[in-house]
């Protein structure tokens, strides 16, 4: 079964779910390091990637994030963050193997009332696994953004400013409001029905459309109004729209790589070698940029034909676009020859 699309842009709200792989009869997080050095590493990631956090929470086997995307696609930043972490892990355990249960999975937030939901709804997660004995608990919890929000641990990865604005304009009123509203989980079942399913409506009673699993069957959940909807799912067929025009032109990762190599006089042979000169590593660069934003191949099958490992190819990403934008020409309608 072909996967699916994900919707995304800059500045739209995701709720982010990541599962270990029951196979290794091992959760993700061992211990308490293993969960710092995850948060850490999201920090960074993160902060690289101009998203914001609104909320988050690590469970042995779970991890959730309620995040907004910037310039930054947010596959690309989860990317780096789950195969960062998966080497880390192996490194530190001597395991291999697959650490998650396939890809995360990300539902877009349409709405304040959505956002507000998912950020009870992650928030609580530790007290519902029964890592956290209540709300109480979970204000001095280190592995969730709820004490950072009440003032009490560190900014480690939530933006305490944005989430609280969700609950009033002043600090100490949305404090306030926060605490009640996380009281009151009573609809949350049906939120974690809605939320395996990608669809339905929200407990809030609120104007939530039906995921786009509904509408079109290769996007995952969207929820928000109708004219939100509306809008994301036209912006992600101009994107489908782009790529499709392209491969039809006959555009490959193979032929992407004869233009730039030719482009930027570096010998292809050069990159599948490895080599790290800086011509070679520029190439590089703008290939997996332009073979991950213009034609949509995902950056694990781009790294081997680039001869570098997955980690390093997000690196690469990370300039991809400036090279592209200071030192190539607009990409021609079909390749050369």
């Amino acid at each position: 079964m072909p996967r699916t699309s994900r919707v995304d842009g800059p500045g739209l709200t995701h709720h982010v779910t990541a599962r270990g792989a029951t196979e290794l009869r091992q959760p993700l997080f061992a211990d308490a390091l293993d969960r710092d050095r995850f948060a850490t590493r999201a920090r960074a990631v993160f902060v690289e990637a101009g998203v914001r956090c609104l909320a988050w929470a690590l469970l042995a086997d779970q991890v959730h994030l309620v995040v907004t995307t910037g310039a930054v696609p947010l596959a690309r930043a989860m990317q780096r963050l789950t195969t960062g972490y998966a080497h880390d892990h192996h490194h530190r355990h001597d395991r291999s193997g697959h650490l998650y249960a396939g890809r995360y999975k990300s539902l877009l937030l349409g709405n304040r009332a959505a956002r507000r939901a998912l950020v009870r709804y992650v928030h609580l997660r530790p007290v519902v696994a029964g890592e956290v004995a209540d709300v109480d608990a979970l204000g001095r919890h280190p592995w969730s953004g709820h004490a950072s929000l009440l003032g009490q641990g560190a900014d480690r990865l939530v933006d305490v400013r944005a989430t609280l604005a969700l609950f009033g304009a002043r600090r100490e009123e949305a404090r306030a409001s926060l605490l009640t509203f996380m009281a009151d989980s009573s609809r949350d079942d049906r939120l974690d029905a809605y939320l395996e399913r990608g669809r339905g409506r929200p407990p809030s009673g609120q104007n939530l459309a039906a995921a786009v699993a509904e509408v079109d069957g290769r996007f995952e959940g969207v929820t928000g109004s109708t004219e939100f909807v509306a809008t994301v799912l036209a912006e992600a067929d101009a994107t489908r729209a782009r790529v499709f025009r392209l491969r039809c032109a006959g555009w490959t990762l193979s032929a992407l790589t004869r233009w730039v190599c030719a482009e930027l006089s570096v010998d292809p042979r050069d990159l599948v070698a490895g080599r790290r000169t800086r011509p070679v590593s520029a190439a590089r660069a703008a290939i997996a940029w332009l073979a991950t934003d213009a034609l949509g191949e995902p950056a694990a099958e781009v790294a081997a034909p680039l001869g570098v490992s997955p980690s390093a190819l997000s690196r690469a990403l990370n300039r991809g676009r400036d090279v592209v934008e200071s030192a190539l020409p607009r990409l021609p309608a079909a390749p050369p020859g």
